[in-house]
């Protein structure tokens, strides 16, 4: 539950700013 989790949260922002 780190490097998942750091990239979900990346995605996550990428599409909120999207």
């Amino acid at each position: 539950c780190g490097f998942l989790g750091l990239l979900h949260m990346d995605v996550f922002h990428q599409r909120l700013d999207q």
